[in-house]
Order: structure tokens, then C-alpha cells, then sequence
């Protein structure tokens, strides 16, 4: 092990070799300089840091158990209360996340390094020279209740090689309150000082759930290495999460009992990246590994073969095989309600997960149902209320709201959600907000808000690019969104740039079957563009492939398929096709009954409308003012009073009855 340090000190060229002294004292221990430097190097160098953890593990946690023999024995002599001081550079986008977040908490991922000289941290800070636009220098001012036992801190100036640096350690995983951040000029120099008080977790109320559900659920890993990767991959972390699994698969012996976890994190993590057949071959190997003869008396077998089929299924929903995604869903419940307790975390993700099918397959009220199980199990103490799985329930219950006409229900399921990911993500740019702001974008978007609309889904373009692959489905799904956004305000040109990106996208560069139900909404959204540029044939080459892939599905997703029927309609109405525009408007508003119970939905309010029209072509007027009437009453439920689609209603109100008085002239 000392091995594995000493030459990876040597690769860094940068590093001081000074600073690197190894003393090994009475007690056999490593020196808490050679543990705490190397610890900082690992953290510090990205391409290494899955690579030296792993081989460090256990001196990390050698450090922290010195770390706190050492405080234990001191603590008595400290003052009550005591100031320490830290110096470095970080990024702009690092303090703008960290101004957001005063009367918040900090938790260090490594140990914190201070000093009790003031004037030496504002020298380490660099004091604002020579940085890029990118950077700025910053100066932590650290109070400390020294009554505090439970984060471990020490005066590690004897032991240390730079002894006038005066430093104080506190080992990893401390918590502090943010309390106040100022920038701070004099003549040239320029420093951020962030005000920060260490606090008490035991004291904590809004974080002490969560940490206590991860460590419960992290203490439950096969094997206490497996820990990293989980925790990475909740990070969001996901390239380090899979090296790291990578390098476990290479050092465990293959019998193992946290081999099969591995190859079924793995296999998520390749899904998520949309590398499907990969993805699949890992979970073959897990569900092999768990089958196997060797492993027959292991007693949370079935436990984890349930998690391997949840996340076969999960796959499956990705790749838009439905039907296959909810039998698995189903064997993975069936396993899961004979192992586990009523009320457990894994039959929250299970209920969710089969909501999320429903929802893609069109049936939103049995998706619903799902959903409302799973919070019910939150409520009940499955999950702390700021987990983020609560989150995501919160956001998919607001989306089926929306999806259900219930506007005020699913703006309040947002928020929730977004309020949750706050207080409990490490970021704000952690990829889970994506979801979020973009249901809360398009909300907007169907009220006719397009400023906050694109406030919105500008916060999702920023995400998707940092952390997508520019062929991820995903990406297509926002470009169909500003698609919408532009075509709203009648940019055409600007919507067919983004609608034709989005098929590019999911038919050219992305992995996706060629039948998935994207690739239909992209086509549906592409003839519409191609309508509005009056390229009739276009269009109708466009929607046939979304109408053929609507068709193919099983089960057909009536909701969907209802939303292409009314673009193909709205195309013959333009070719002034009156009569099949007619009758497939007509089958629209009938498949929009069997999806919604209410009629008080907008879809079928925009379906009256569009009869409505059909029919003043057609010159019935009196049948189209009962269309028209129809949409209005819905609209003045559902809408605000001033939205635009209702003035518009009134107007074309008025045109029929205009049409009717010269009818009867006549």
C-alpha cells in the first residue's frame, strides 16, 4: 500500500515531493501528514481519484479514527469557542452555487484543511491576481463551538512537516452553516469571504433524516466497497461511479457476493447513457450471477435478483417497450412484497417506476393510482421527506395532473419537487433539476408565458449540454420543446430548425429502435413545421411515419395517437381535404373521452375547435357554434380569464354567428 502512494505522488509533477514524509510511529500507523496529503491528491486529481480511493480506503478511514482519538484527547484544553481560516481558488460557477445557498449547510467530501493565521489564508487564497475571469479567490472564516464532539477536528502542527501554517484538520464529511458571503476590496486585492459556523449533526433536524436513510442504505451494500459507487452514482457522478465499478470488477474474486450488484449498476448506468446493448448484457450477468448454484444459501439473494429485474425494467421503459418494461416491473414486485416489509424504500422506486410506464403508455389514471401508492409510502416513512426520490414522485404527480386538465394540482407537485432538489442535491446544476424545469417550462408554455417558458427551459439546454451526449433522446425531447416555444410565437423558422434537429437526432445519430414513440412525436411536431411552411407533402410524408409507429405500439397509447390523428387532420383541412379532416378530428375527440373521465380538458377543448373550423368549411354553422360553445366553457374552467385562446374562442364565436346571420339573409 505504501507502494501505491509513493508512486502516485511521483506521477504528480506538480506536487511538492517535501510535502510527501512518511513516519510511521510506535503505534504502526502511517503519519497523519502522509494520510491527509494523500487523501487531498486523490480528490484533487480527477482521472486518478477512483483509482487511489480504492486503494487508500482503508488508510482514510485510519485518518478519521486518528482524527477523532486525537480531538478526544484535546478537546478539554480548547477555548470554548475558536476562529480558523482557509485560502483557496474556486470556479465562478462554485460561488454562485454557494451564494444561493446562505442559512444552508456545506458538507465537505474531503478532509477540510485550516489555518489559525488570517493573513496566511488570504496569501493561499491568491488575494485576486492572476486568476482568469473564470476564478475567483476566496477565504473561509470558520467559527467553532469547541464543544462540538461529533465532527472530529485536530491541531496537527507538531505533526506536520510545515509547521508555522499552524493547521487545524477536521476530517471528512463535516458540516457547516453557511452563514453570510461578501466581497471583499482593498486596492488590488479582491477575496470572497464565506462566513461559516461548524455545526452538530445530531443538531441538524433537515438533514439528519437523510443521512441516517444513506447510511442505512449504503450499510445494506453486499460489500462495504461497493458504497463508493453507489454514492458517486447519486453524486450524479456517473463516469466515476462506472470506473470505479470497473476497477471492483477487475480486483474482487468472481464469487463475490457484491459482483452481481456491480454488473447491475453497471447495466443502469449504461441505460442511462442510452447504450441499451451493453446495458443488457451487464443485467444478463447479474441475473446469472444471482442464479447461480454457487450462491444458493446467500440470504439477500432474492432481494438483489429484485433489483436486478427493476433495472431490466427500467431499460425497457427507456427504450420504449412498454409492455415488456411493465411485466418485469411486476416480477419485481411480486419478489419484492414476499421479502420486504409493508412500508420500505424499494417498493416506492417499484410503485413510481410502474407509474412511469402507465404514464408512457397513455393510461394516466391507473399512472396516477401508482403514483399516489408510492407517496402514500413516503408519507408513511419509506423514504425523509427530502429525499430525492420524494422528489421525483412530486414532479411525475404534477405531470400527470397537467396530463389530467388539473393545472393547480401540477404546478404545486413542481414546486414541491423543485423546493426538495434544493435543500437536498449538492448542486444547483445537478442533473435531477432538469426534470423539474422542464415540466415547470412547459407549463408555462401552455399558458401562453413564453418569457418564463424559456427562462426555464434555457436552465434545461445548460444541463443537457453539460451533462449529454448531444445523440441522447433526451436532448431531442428539449429541442421539441423550444420546437414548441418558437412555433407559439410564430417563429416557423426557428421551430422546423429545432423540430428537424430533434428527428436528426433520434433517427440518425441516437440508438433508439426505429419505432419508439419519440421518434413519433418528433415526426408529428416535424409535419407540423412542414404545414406551416405550406409543404403539404412534406407534412403528409412526416405524419404517415408518426400515424405507422402510433399503430405499432402495444399497447397503442390513445393520448398520443390522438395528438398525431389531429395533426393529420389539421394537414387536410389546409389541403382542403374537408371531409377526412372531419372524420379524423372526430376520432381524435373520441380517443381524448376515453383518456380523460373530465371533459374539462384542453385537449379536447382544442378538438372542439378545430371541429368547429371543419365545419364553417364545410358551411355548417350551426353545428360548428355548438363545437365552439363547448370549447369556451371549457376554457373558462380551466384558464386564466385573460388567457389568449379564450379572446380567441370569443372572436371566432363571433365570426359564426356572423356567417349564421348572413346564412338566414339568405
Amino acid at each position: 500500500m505504501y507502494e501505491v502512494m509513493v508512486n502516485f505522488h511521483e506521477k504528480q509533477s506538480h506536487v511538492n515531493q517535501n510535502r510527501f514524509k512518511i513516519n510511521i510511529g510506535s503505534s504502526g500507523h502511517f503519519s497523519l501528514l502522509l494520510l491527509h496529503t494523500c487523501f487531498d491528491l486523490a480528490v484533487s486529481e480527477e482521472p486518478h481519484i477512483d483509482y487511489i480511493i480504492y486503494y487508500i480506503g482503508f488508510f482514510i478511514t485510519d485518518l478519521h479514527e486518528q482524527l477523532s482519538i486525537l480531538h478526544s484527547q484535546s478537546v478539554s484544553t480548547l477555548k470554548p469557542l475558536m476562529t480558523v481560516y482557509r485560502g483557496q481558488v474556486i470556479s465562478i460557477d462554485e460561488l454562485n452555487n454557494i451564494k444561493t445557498n446562505i442559512d444552508g449547510f456545506i458538507s465537505m467530501n474531503t478532509f477540510f484543511s485550516t489555518t489559525l493565521d488570517c493573513s496566511l489564508a488570504f496569501t493561499l487564497s491568491g488575494e485576486g491576481s492572476q486568476l482568469n475571469e473564470n476564478k475567483v479567490s476566496v477565504v473561509y472564516m470558520i467559527d467553532i463551538d469547541t464543544t462540538i464532539t461529533t465532527m472530529p477536528f485536530y491541531n496537527i502542527k507538531d505533526l506536520s512537516y510545515f509547521q508555522a501554517e499552524d493547521e487545524i484538520l477536521f476530517s471528512i464529511d463535516t458540516i457547516f452553516k453557511l452563514i453570510s458571503v461578501e466581497e471583499h476590496c482593498n486596492n488590488d486585492v479582491r477575496v470572497w469571504l464565506f462566513e461559516l459556523k461548524l455545526i452538530d449533526k445530531i443538531d441538524n433536524d433537515e438533514l439528519d433524516g437523510l443521512y441516517k436513510y444513506f447510511k442505512d442504505q449504503f450499510s445494506g451494500e453486499t460489500t462495504s466497497y461497493g458504497i463508493l459507487a453507489s454514492i458517486l452514482y447519486e453524486m450524479g457522478e456517473s463516469e466515476k461511479a462506472e470506473k470505479y465499478s470497473r476497477i471492483l470488477l477487475e480486483q474482487l474474486p468472481p464469487d463475490d457476493p457484491g459482483i452481481g450488484v456491480i454488473y447491475s449498476n453497471l447495466g443502469t448506468l449504461y441505460a442511462k447513457k442510452n447504450m441499451l446493448t451493453d446495458a443488457f448484457k451487464m443485467f444478463d450477468k447479474a441475473i446469472d450471477f444471482y442464479s447461480s448454484t454457487n450462491l444458493i444459501h446467500y440470504s439477500n439473494k432474492e432481494h438483489f435478483l429484485s433489483i436486478a429485474y427493476t433495472n431490466i425494467a427500467s431499460a425497457h421503459l427507456d427504450n420504449g417497450n412498454y409492455t415488456e418494461a411493465l411485466k418485469t416491473y411486476e416480477k419485481a414486485l411480486d419478489m419484492q412484497t414476499k421479502i420486504l416489509p409493508s412500508i420500505h424504500a424499494h417498493l416506492v422506486n417499484t410503485y413510481n417506476n410502474i407509474a412511469s410506464v402507465y404514464s408512457e403508455m397513455g393510461n394516466f389514471h391507473q399512472s396516477l393510482k401508482y403514483y399516489q401508492l408510492a407517496s402514500d409510502l413516503c408519507q408513511q416513512g419509506a423514504l425523509p421527506h427530502n429525499h430525492p426520490t420524494v422528489a421525483v414522485i412530486y414532479n411525475n404527480l404534477g405531470f400527470i395532473f397537467d396530463k389530467l386538465g388539473n393545472r393547480s394540482k401540477a404546478m404545486e407537485n413542481f414546486e414541491i419537487a423543485l423546493e426538495i432538489r434544493k435543500k437536498c442535491l449538492a448542486s444547483s446544476d445537478h442533473r435531477a433539476f432538469s426534470s423539474s424545469y422542464t415540466n415547470i417550462g412547459t407549463y408555462y408554455l401552455d399558458d401562453g408565458n413564453y418569457a418564463k417558458a424559456k427562462e426555464y427551459l434555457d436552465l434545461v439546454w445548460e444541463l443537457d449540454s453539460k451533462y449529454l451526449p448531444v445523440n441522447h433522446p433526451e436532448f431531442a425531447t428539449t429541442c421539441n420543446n423550444f420546437g414548441l416555444l418558437y412555433e407559439q410565437q410564430h417563429d416557423y423558422t426557428l421551430a422546423f430548425e429545432y423540430y428537424q434537429k430533434s428527428v436528426d437526432i433520434l433517427t440518425k445519430t441516437s440508438s433508439l429502435p426505429p419505432q419508439h414513440p419519440l421518434i413519433a412525436v418528433a415526426n408529428k411536431n416535424l409535419a407540423r413545421a412542414y404545414r406551416h411552411q405550406k409543404n403539404y407533402e412534406r407534412a403528409m410524408e412526416q405524419i404517415s411515419i408518426a400515424l405507422d409507429i402510433e399503430h405499432s405500439l402495444n399497447p397503442i397509447n390513445l393520448s398520443t395517437l390522438s395528438d398525431t390523428l389531429y395533426e393529420f387532420s389539421c394537414i387536410k383541412l389546409e389541403m382542403n381535404d374537408c371531409d377526412t379532416a372531419l372524420k379524423s378530428f372526430q376520432q381524435a375527440l373520441d380517443l381524448s373521452h376515453k383518456c380523460y373521465d373530465s371533459k374539462k380538458h384542453r385537449k379536447i377543448s382544442k378538438l372542439n375547435k378545430e371541429i368547429g373550423i371543419t365545419l364553417i368549411n364545410c358551411g355548417q354553422y350551426e353545428e360548428a357554434l355548438k363545437y365552439y360553445q363547448q370549447a369556451l366553457q371549457i376554457e373558462l374552467d380551466v384558464l386564466p380569464k385573460d388567457h389568449f385562446e379564450i379572446g380567441r374562442t370569443y372572436n371566432n364565436i363571433g365570426a359564426v354567428l356572423s356567417k349564421l346571420k348572413k346564412a338566414l339573409k339568405h
